[in-house]
């Protein structure tokens, strides 16, 4: 009968050293066993694959570490910043060359928090009145820069493009702008009176809205009132662009 771990040849010669359980005591050594290159150590034969057992737990956990690692990385933000004050932060040299100078510095509040930061920003472009009119002309300016910092706003973007917006029903139609962020769209109002930029940057959402605003004045001698036609928007695209693309850069200073 062969006893456990002790293994013989074809001729059925015991291995040397001595009859199973030969040496000082059970345990007390390591297992032989007999093949053509002789007395192995049995440990020494078995090494490598518990060698490479433990290499694969090794590997394993390495991997599943850099993963959770992985799942639990901030998002990378591109290098933008909050914006304490849109209105500073926008420069809207641009624009203000075409319609006007600033009235004022405009208004603006931003919303800081641990999932998103909100900034909004608000400013009046004022060119004095033309010909005989009283009335100067207005463009108004709307600013907003979404940063997100826990969801990815890139699945939705598309479709929020052109969603109905709370305070006024209109017809958006959206034309793609190149070279501009991740990806962005012009949007012009169906009856041409509205434009807006929007704009994805990887977890950031910029808009910029233009509009024209109308103020009567009374002729302060007829005392007839004036009312304006209104801002021909036609050919304002690259304005709006370059002021967007100015912003950007400075929101990642």
């Amino acid at each position: 009968m062969i006893s456990d771990l002790e293994l013989v040849d074809d001729d059925a010669q015991p291995p040397p050293g001595g009859p199973s359980g030969s040496g000082t005591g059970p345990g007390s050594g390591p297992a032989t066993v007999l093949g053509d290159d002789g007395a192995r150590n049995l440990s020494e034969r078995f090494r490598p694959w518990w060698w490479a057992f433990g290499g694969a737990l090794a590997a394993s956990a390495v991997w599943g570490a850099w993963v959770y690692a992985e799942s639990r990385a901030e998002p990378d933000l591109r290098g933008y910043r909050v914006s304490r004050d849109l209105c500073d932060d926008a420069k809207l040299s641009a624009l203000s060359a075409a319609y006007g100078d600033r009235r004022e510095s405009g208004s603006h509040r931003v919303a800081e928090r641990a999932e998103v930061d909100h900034a909004v920003c608000s400013v009046d472009l004022v060119r004095p009145p033309k010909g005989e009119s009283f009335a100067p002309e207005y463009a108004s300016v709307d600013l907003a820069y979404i940063r997100h910092k826990v969801t990815d706003p890139e699945p939705e973007f598309d479709a929020s493009v052109t969603a109905p917006r709370t305070w006024y029903v209109t017809d958006n139609r959206a034309r793609p702008v190149p070279d501009l962020g991740e990806r962005a769209y012009l949007l012009t109002e169906a009856d041409g009176e509205g434009k807006e930029l929007r704009v994805l940057d990887g977890q950031v959402e910029l808009s910029l809205v233009l509009n024209s605003v109308v103020v009567g004045e009374e002729d302060p001698v007829t005392g007839d009132m004036t009312v304006p036609d209104g801002i021909d928007f036609r050919g304002i695209e690259p304005s709006m662009i370059e002021d967007m693309r100015d912003l950007m850069a400075t929101l990642k200073k």
